[in-house]
């Protein structure tokens, strides 16, 4: 397939081919099965997938090192604490989970959150913050290649009549970019990136569990349950 070709010829020359023209139709949403049915009892009826290194190869597509620059400048100009930068002194989404935690979290050491126009502010300064990153993470979705065998599982489950959704610390924006670039934005039924996580925690104080074997997005939650073997086998 054209697709198929255009990913591959990425992944040798480390530029991306032009985008496959979408065919209308091609792969339209399929109403969910119903799960009355005796074929559909036992199959999951909504799935749910991270995106960097499950769906798409972002991580190597993206220049993270200009983001981290552009990042720490901005957060430097907004006077945020000093001491985040020397405890994340690389990378931006775990620099920006502990920034979100203290504005929005009420955590002592901060005291920008504490009244209404604290946390205007405190968002304001995360909304930027987001979307330098998010900058970035467009563009490395332009030449990000597909993991294997990653489209052709979301349109067999979309074929299924199975829901699929993408849980992510990179934005939702970035995800829904990639997705229309590789024909299956219609077939993915909802995407929870950093910015809708924001939303989720803060205004409707909505509690997300997420399973992942990413040790660093699981990094960025409050609370970490680790399984073996299907058992639980400690809670951080």
């Amino acid at each position: 397939p054209r697709t198929l070709r255009s990913s591959m010829s990425t992944a040798i020359s480390g530029k991306p081919g032009p985008p496959a023209p979408c065919r209308a139709g091609a792969d339209a949403l399929v109403p969910c099965s119903d799960p009355m049915n005796r074929e559909n009892r036992d199959r999951p009826a909504l799935w749910l997938f991270d995106f960097d290194n499950t769906i798409a190869r972002l991580e190597p597509a993206v220049d993270w090192a200009a983001s981290r620059r552009e990042l720490e400048a901005a957060l430097r100009a907004a006077k945020v604490p000093e001491d985040l930068f020397s405890k994340f002194p690389r990378g931006n989404l775990l620099l920006y989970e502990e920034l979100r935690g203290r504005l929005l979290d009420s955590v002592p050491a901060t005291k920008i959150a504490d009244d209404d126009a604290g946390r205007s502010a405190a968002r304001a300064i995360l909304e930027r913050a987001s979307a330098i990153i998010e900058k970035h993470e467009l563009i490395g979705a332009e030449r990000a290649v597909p993991m294997q065998g990653a489209e052709e599982l979301l349109r067999a489950l979309n074929s299924l009549g199975c829901s699929s959704a993408i849980v992510t610390s990179n934005s939702s924006r970035t995800v829904g970019r990639w997705l229309e670039r590789h024909c299956l934005g219609e077939i993915v039924r909802a995407i929870v990136g950093r910015d809708s996580l924001l939303a989720l925690n803060a205004d409707a104080g909505t509690t997300l569990v997420l399973v992942t074997h990413d040790l660093e997005l699981a990094a960025l939650a409050r609370k970490t349950i680790r399984l073996k073997g299907g058992r639980m086998v400690n809670g951080e």
